[in-house]
């Protein structure tokens, strides 16, 4: 047998609690005890539980306000458990505090106090809180954080600062931006302290509010403003200048304008001062030629500017004529305005290009400047839709003229095409229609009979039926292949058509130069003449398959199927009867039948679809009866002609929807010079689509 290992020592000794005594009020008071966790009667205890709701041994002695806040095991094998008891920490704030000072001043001191408190009843105080010992000082922090000792599982550290408000006053000197030498008094203060009042001399006061607790509060002041002047020599007619500068109190008045006098200003800066600027001046003219800006552009002319009384009067009418581009008065303030005048020699005859950067072509032109009613001439009366006047004022136009013919030549080739998807429906095609007949037949008969004898009669009585009955029933099934719709490949095309003597446009000459531009790149050979009014269009058997076709826009109709169905019925009856007595003898026969016929028509509707001839295809189920009990059926019509469409005015054969190249839309907009911009959207139905 191996012998029982024996565990080490323990410190402290079991069944003995230490005591141990951690601040400097006697009154604070640590327990550590070991306990045998291999005793029968031993259990986990939870932290917080009171000394006097467990069972000790005899000689730990008495602690009944002790709380338990921390437990561990002390040997290898467990067999020892470590227990440390405390009480709530008494008058803390004897002892509890470090001591600086705010700038150095020892009559501003800063309390610096660090509690133990249980975590569950710990409660902040308000910030502004007098200190318990130094009243003179208030709380301006307080920070809460994890006892990371034994303790930790019931206590918290706290940790509070109370400082002297208002703390000392630390003044600074620095120069401003004006070069006045500035006294700076920086001081921490309660919380929500007022900045100095505003003055003359004070350049600035705040209060920073830095945390809850207190504020940074700083004052800066001047003897006196230092004033400041700017010489200037200014571009222009103002020549040169000079301003001063100076802070007054706000209510200081502005200078008057005078012809000398450029700007004088009272800027408020605050309730209590004023920044005040005058700026003196020596107007003079100036007179230049130079290129100027005009309608045409830059032209050569002479311009002058001078500074006049706000009363002058405006030169002359007679001086403007169509050489004048500009003369303007503008005020400047109360005293006086600036005038500008701008004369060219003459005017010049500019070239350009009008450039269209969407269609990427340009239009040549000349233009200039005229007098207003030249365009009243008559040789220019015929020439008013190449040539466009715009008047700029009174006293000249802007005349602009184009070479038409170099125009044409441009916009008849000008051929843009690029790809786009075109989203369409086309019609349902119906593939096929059947009709399924059900026969029912039923046939059956009855006999009885039954005789009576006695000793001086007999009766004998027989009767019996039959019937025999044929039904049809029917319906009909029709396979429709559904139109496609989606996206097809297309075509977007730019083009331009000169307009007519009857101004119309028609989309057969729209067809035809984008089927001349296909073939040929180009409007070369020309398009061929419009067909004669009333004349067939061509059709799309005659037209090449890769030619543009127009858009076959077909109206199809619903095809309509009758289903006749009936039944017959044949119903026969016969009977007989006999009787002998000593009296006589009688007999009697009777025979008799009836037809019971039914006849239904219903109408069945196929939706509106393409097809080719189609035979109506039947099939019959079912047994059938005699050929005289036949009833009438069948259906009606018993073949569906190809559907037709209209299609540029005649009825044509429409199977399915053709493929190749269509016209889908065009939309035709005025452009300018007697010509239409056309944008053509066409499409390719390919056979798959179909």
């Amino acid at each position: 047998m191996q012998p029982i290992k024996t565990t080490n020592a323990m410190n402290p000794a079991p069944a003995k609690g230490i005591e141990s005594f951690p601040t400097p009020v006697i009154d604070d008071v640590v327990i550590s005890e070991v306990v045998n966790s291999w005793k029968g009667d031993y259990q986990k205890l939870e932290y917080g539980v009171l000394w006097k709701d467990v069972s000790h041994a005899p000689n730990q002695g008495s602690f009944p306000e002790h709380k338990l806040v921390f437990q561990q095991p002390t040997s290898e094998d467990g067999q020892w458990v470590k227990r440390i008891w405390v009480n709530d920490r008494v008058n803390q704030d004897s002892y509890n505090y470090a001591i600086k000072y705010s700038a150095g001043s020892q009559e501003h001191p800063i309390y610096i106090r660090t509690y133990i408190v249980p975590r569950e009843t710990y409660a902040p105080l308000l910030d502004g809180t007098p200190d318990p010992l130094f009243p003179g000082a208030l709380l301006v922090d307080e920070e809460a954080v994890r006892n990371e000792g034994e303790l930790d599982s019931k206590y918290i550290t706290v940790t509070r600062v109370y400082e002297t408000l208002p703390g000392p006053e630390v003044p600074t000197k620095r120069y401003n931006e004006r070069g006045d030498l500035e006294t700076v008094i920086v001081q921490t203060v309660p919380p929500f302290t007022p900045p100095d009042p505003d003055g003359l001399l004070v350049t600035g006061s705040q209060v920073v509010q830095e945390e809850m607790g207190k504020g940074v509060k700083t004052t800066s002041t001047v003897p006196q403003h230092t004033p400041l002047g700017i010489s200037e020599k200014k571009a222009g007619l103002l020549g040169e200048t000079f301003t001063t500068d100076v802070i007054v109190p706000p209510n200081t008045p502005t200078d008057p304008l005078t012809l000398q006098v450029v700007s004088s200003s009272v800027e408020k800066l605050s309730a209590t001062k004023a920044r005040k600027r005058t700026t003196i001046g020596s107007p003079t003219s100036l007179s230049s030629k130079s290129l100027v800006d005009s309608p045409l552009g830059l032209v050569s002319g002479e311009v002058i500017n001078q500074i006049v009384d706000r009363t002058a009067t405006p030169t002359t009418n007679a001086t403007k004529n169509v050489t004048l581009i500009k003369e303007s008065t503008t005020p400047i303030d109360k005293a006086k305005a600036e005038r500008q005048t701008v004369n060219v020699d003459s005017w010049p005859i500019n070239i350009g290009v009008d450039s269209d950067e969407q269609l990427g072509f340009g239009v040549k032109y000349e233009e200039t400047i005229v007098n207003p009613d030249e365009f009243l001439k008559a040789q220019y009366w015929v020439d008013l839709d190449y040539i466009d006047y715009k008047p700029l004022d009174q006293w000249k136009s802007l005349k602009r003229s184009i070479d038409r013919e170099k125009l044409a030549e441009v916009l008849l080739a000008k051929w843009i095409r690029t790809p786009v998807q075109v989203n369409v429906t086309l019609p349902d095609k119906l593939l096929g229609v059947k009709v399924y007949w059900g026969h029912s037949y039923g046939a059956g008969q009855s006999f009885d009979s039954g005789f009576a004898v006695s000793a001086s009669n007999y009766n004998l009585s027989s009767s019996g039926s039959s019937k025999n009955s044929y039904g049809i029933n029917g319906d009909i099934y029709f396979n429709i292949q559904q139109g496609y719709s989606g996206p097809l490949k297309g075509e977007k095309h730019i083009f331009f058509i000169e307009i007519g003597k009857d101004n119309n446009v028609e989309d057969q000459e729209i067809i035809e130069t984008l089927n001349n531009f296909r073939e040929h790149g180009s409007r070369t050979p020309p398009p061929r003449p419009l067909p004669p009014p009333g004349s067939p269009p061509p059709i799309y058997a005659t037209t090449p398959a890769n030619y543009y076709k127009p858009w076959p826009y077909i109206q199809t109709r619903t095809e309509n199927l009758v289903v006749i169905t009936g039944g017959k019925a044949e119903t026969m009856n016969s009977s007989q009867s006999m009787a002998n007595s000593i009296n006589g003898f009688s007999r009697g026969n009777g025979r008799g039948s009836s037809i019971d016929v039914d006849v239904n028509a219903r109408s069945v509707n196929i939706p509106p679809t393409l097809h080719g001839q189609i035979t109506i295809e039947e099939e019959t189920f079912g047994t059938t009866g005699g050929q005289s009990l036949l009833p009438t059926y069948g259906v009606r019509p018993t073949r569906l002609d190809v559907t037709k469409a209209v299609l540029d005015g005649r009825e044509v054969s429409m199977p399915q929807f053709p493929t190749g190249n269509f016209l889908y839309q065009a939309d035709v907009e005025l452009y300018k010079y007697g010509f239409v911009k056309v944008t053509a959207i066409t499409v390719t139905v390919d056979p798959e689509y179909v």
